[in-house]
């Protein structure tokens, strides 16, 4: 991970790829979200050091970017504050017991926001699921639900009489 404290983000002009399905998500309040897309944050902080990959940002149950998210590292107090203007957590103690940072690179905007189904319990991260397909799988359980309890006819309950 790059410790500089003035890395710069540069969106992309190439549009990312839709998500498919079971693609991870970074769920972000819309204030931190929009620090990311404006290129003033180019750091993540998280409370467990993720993986590095492609992630897709989201807020408000809406895909709006792509991003390259680098492999966690641990963060030491003593560079905290250093790491300030690209994180932009604005406080002198670390947020997390273990505090990992993830440089933000590779930027690349939506057309349009694309809402995405919430999951419960997803909180931080999630998975993709489009609305369409949710939609589909419900409509599915819902089919199965009702025929399993579905009433017996008249007749079949009168024949066993």
């Amino acid at each position: 991970m790059s410790r500089s404290s003035s890395v710069t983000l540069a969106h992309e002009a190439t549009p990312p790829p839709p998500p498919a399905l079971g693609d991870p998500i970074l769920v972000f309040q819309k204030q931190w979200l929009d620090k990311i897309l404006s290129g003033q944050k180019t750091m993540e902080i998280r409370h467990q050091c993720l993986k590095a990959g492609y992630r897709y940002l989201a807020s408000g149950q809406k895909i709006h970017a792509r991003a390259f998210l680098g492999a966690g590292a641990p963060v030491h107090s003593s560079e905290w504050h250093l790491l300030l203007s690209r994180h932009c957590v604005d406080t002198q103690e670390m947020p997390y017991a273990r505090t990992c940072a993830h440089d933000i690179t590779g930027l690349q905007l939506l057309a349009e926001p694309l809402p995405y189904k919430y999951q419960l319990g997803q909180v931080g991260t999630a998975t993709f699921v489009p609305i369409v397909a949710s939609r589909r799988v419900d409509e599915s359980l819902m089919a199965a639900e009702k025929k399993r309890k579905r009433p017996r006819s008249l007749s079949s309950s009168t024949a066993k009489l």
